[in-house]
């Protein structure tokens, strides 16, 4: 097996030399040539195709056809060429049916996959970026990242401003990985190589450049590529029983046959007659519609699926659907909506909810859980401006309906703040910031400094583990109170038990014009606690395989954040 390079354990300018590349002016235009016809295209091996008339060839592979065809060829010795002709009429049709259904799903499939076009900023040669068609990317190639890009390959980082990718296609995570440029040691997993870009994952926030050391197969989702294309084809269920029935079908076709014909030469039967007695009642024993009436059930079948959206390649595999007994779901975007949704709000006059899920603003609203109006609530007020203000995210409106630019844990709270009533426009103009420490993983924290009429306030948010202990006061009816870090504490254990993501926030009144290097005495605001929401149809689903004996279970590469 090829040994591959450890990228993550390189520095960044070991990585350049490697590559022969230059983090100002990337690749020059020979080079890049040079590298496309040893490396090849930025693109994942296709299956192996197979040819048409292969395909078509294949659809007499069926036990049951075979007979059908020695049957045919049996009914012509026999002298009776109408029924020879009926059942290779038959066959053929079968074949038909199943060839075009194969071939209008393969024609599906490689549209779709023509449709899937990545492009991609690169430095090549010159200081400034261009745009390609990320199937022309080689190692050592000079990539720019921004808000909203997918990687195009493997890189390994050399610069990030405030970066975090989304890599729960690869990994499961639905949490964005802030990223690195340091090197990380060997034995570190997949998901925590924080210094390396994989392809296929989301900029959800942020900037970064780095340099393309992996493309097409030797990308990490290559390799998933690689091993799916080397998955056997399994016979199934219904096939392996008729392929069975087939066999012993035609073990007793043949002994009936045999039977008849040593019966007649024993009392004295002209041998000639019957054989093609023997012959005559072998072939009546055929059932030569059960092929056609499977093809046409099963072609059923798939155009149902096709109605609801789902291609199926091959008649049988249709059938497998009713032998399922155990489903194997991911999480994050298959069982749940990939979309973190604000629940519960916790302030210091009590605790307030939220209906709806995703982030459309429009689908539910703020309530209090003692009746009280959430609209006059100056403790809510100030805990929803933190989440606005102490935020890098954009919550946009398109023609897909409400989608978030940037990290979707920032994303929530700008949605719960317009569920609330507030505009998160006219809100951040009123504060415009006028300095930040964006989060860092390490400090678990991030400060910004907003100026507001005469005056400047710092907002903090982050773990209630690293937020708490800088906070002298808690806030509570828009006045300074007794801090009580014990009942926190296990207001944050008890949310996290219901399987909810929760953030704490914190100000302070601030006179200058930049933050401190250390932070003043805190008050601590409050709460805010989000899931990644089931999707809607997940009970309805689940309550149907309940009733159909299928057990489901649950796979997912989360790890401790």
């Amino acid at each position: 097996m090829e040994q591959r390079t450890k990228w993550q354990t390189l520095t960044v300018q070991e990585v350049v030399t490697r590559q022969n590349s230059s983090l100002t002016t990337g690749l020059s235009p020979s080079e890049v040539e040079a590298r496309q016809k040893s490396h090849g295209g930025n693109v994942l091996s296709l299956p192996h195709q197979t040819p048409a008339w292969r395909r078509f060839l294949g659809q007499f592979e069926n036990p049951l056809v075979i007979i059908l065809l020695v049957a045919a060829v049996a009914s012509f010795l026999a002298g009776r060429p109408t029924d020879s002709l009926t059942i290779l009429a038959v066959t053929i049709v079968n074949a038909i049916i199943g060839f075009v259904q194969e071939q209008k799903a393969q024609s599906a499939i490689d549209a779709l996959t023509r449709m899937v076009k990545t492009e991609c900023q690169v430095i090549r040669g010159t200081d400034q970026p261009r745009k390609i068609d990320a199937a022309e990317l080689v190692p050592g190639d000079l990539v720019l990242l921004s808000t909203g890009d997918r990687v195009p390959a493997d890189l390994r980082f050399a610069e990030t401003k405030n970066l975090q990718v989304n890599e729960s296609a690869l990994t499961g995570e639905s949490l964005p990985v802030e990223k690195i440029t340091e090197i990380i040691t060997e034995e570190t997993g997949l998901g925590d190589r924080r210094n390396m870009g994989f392809s296929g994952t989301l900029v959800t926030s942020g900037s970064g450049k780095g340099l393309v050391v992996e493309i097409g197969d030797r990308t990490e989702i290559g390799l998933i590529n690689a091993l799916m294309n080397r998955t056997e084809n399994l016979q199934t269920p219904l096939m392996a029983r008729l392929e069975n029935f087939s066999k012993l079908f035609g073990i007793w076709v043949i002994g009936f046959a045999l039977m008849i014909f040593t019966v007649g030469i024993m009392r004295g039967m002209d041998m000639t007659e019957m054989f093609m007695a023997a012959v005559s009642a072998a072939v009546g024993a055929i059932p030569e519609g059960l092929p056609a009436v499977m093809t046409i059930v099963l072609a059923i079948g798939v155009k149902n699926m096709a109605d609801r959206k789902a291609i199926i390649r091959k008649l049988p595999a249709v059938e497998t659907l009713g032998s399922v007994t155990v489903i194997c779901s991911d999480k994050t975007g298959t069982l749940t909506a990939n979309e973190m949704t604000v629940q519960t709000m916790v302030t210091g006059s009590g605790f307030f909810s939220a209906e709806g899920v995703g982030f459309n603003p429009g689908l539910g609203h703020v309530y209090a859980q003692d009746q009280r109006n959430p609209a006059a609530d100056n403790d809510l007020r100030i805990l929803l401006t933190a989440g606005v203000l102490c935020n890098d995210a954009q919550l946009v409106h398109g023609k897909g309906g409400w989608v978030i630019e940037g990290d979707p844990t920032e994303g929530a709270l700008l949605t719960i703040a317009a569920k609330a009533g507030y505009a998160i426009d006219d809100l951040r103009r009123s504060f415009p910031r006028i300095d930040v420490q964006p989060f860092d993983s390490g400090r678990q924290l991030m400060v910004t400094l907003n100026q507001h009429e005469s005056d400047s306030y710092i907002w903090v948010k982050g773990s209630m583990e690293r937020l708490l202990p800088l906070c002298s006061h808690a806030w509570k009816n828009n006045s300074p109170a007794e801090l009580d870090q014990a009942k926190i504490s296990q207001q944050v254990h008890s949310l996290a038990r219901q399987g909810m993501r929760v953030l704490a926030f914190g100000f302070a009144p601030w006179s200058g014009q930049q933050l401190p290097e250390i932070l003043p005495p805190l008050r601590f605001i409050g709460l805010q606690a989000m899931i990644d929401p089931p999707r809607p149809e997940v009970r309805d689903s689940l309550a149907v395989c309940q009733k159909a004996g299928i057990v489901v279970k649950m796979i997912t590469g989360d790890h401790p954040a």
